[in-house]
């Protein structure tokens, strides 16, 4: 068979189970969308390989979601459709703000991807332009908008350059990593202004990591490849 479905992000609210993600409906064809309580609710479809989609918000009661149909970055509130500036783009994450401004996180397909997000559909650069980049998922607290991410950077030494984990909190880059070993950040959380970040560093073998505070808290085993994909944090 052409179909499958791949369940991509997570969110609950009021007892309501929501997953978002894609399903390949034919060789040539893949619907967005996600499931409430296991019901799938489709929002677009477009041809496969151009056709993306997964992040998930939801906030008094209205339904976020961000995909890419056809190679064309959008978003939903419910069942409408709003277009992301530019042209094809990749999302990663999305975050909705108490007052309801809607921000999605991603990188252009420009040569090389330069990592961005957008606020209520307007394109908002970060990515520097030396070497690829990638916004990977975003968070907004109170007024600030965290986005975690990478970026390939030339050193200072040797003529190398060398993939960065790091953050962006208003625009503002913030190194993780300094370009010794390759590094990605996968996600972030904030929580009383502190900033909590997962990923990966590509030592021997990769190990999932946790960056808080200036501290870096290699999680996984050292036996084994590990990456860091997710982070949810509770006050105790």
């Amino acid at each position: 068979s052409n179909s499958f479905a791949s369940g991509k992000e997570i969110a609950v609210s009021g007892g309501d189970i929501y997953v978002g993600g894609i399903k390949k409906e034919s060789s040539s064809v893949m619907a967005v969308g996600y499931w409430k309580n296991g019901n799938w609710n489709e929002l677009s479809r477009g041809s496969v390989g151009n056709t993306d989609g997964g992040p998930i918000v939801i906030r008094d009661n209205d339904t976020y979601y961000a995909g890419v149909v056809n190679g064309s970055p959008k978003y939903w509130k419910n069942s409408t459709e709003f277009s992301l500036e530019g042209e094809t783009a990749a999302v990663t994450g999305m975050a909705v703000a108490t007052n309801g401004d809607v921000y999605v996180a991603g990188y252009s397909y420009d040569i090389p991807n330069v990592a961005l997000y957008w606020k209520n559909g307007e394109r908002v650069i970060l990515g520097k332009g030396e070497g690829n980049s990638n916004a990977t998922d975003i968070f907004v607290d109170d007024n600030d908008v965290y986005v975690s991410g990478w970026e390939i950077v030339n050193l200072s030494t040797g003529g190398r350059s060398k993939s960065i984990a790091r953050y962006w909190k208003n625009g503002e880059s913030v190194d993780l990593t300094d370009g010794t070993i390759r590094a990605e950040a996968n996600a972030i959380f904030v929580l009383d202004g502190e900033p909590y970040v997962v990923g990966e560093e590509h030592i021997s073998p990769t190990t999932a990591t946790l960056w808080v505070n200036g501290e870096t808290t290699r999680l996984s085993h050292e036996e084994y490849n590990g990456s860091a994909t997710d982070i949810y944090v509770v006050r105790k």
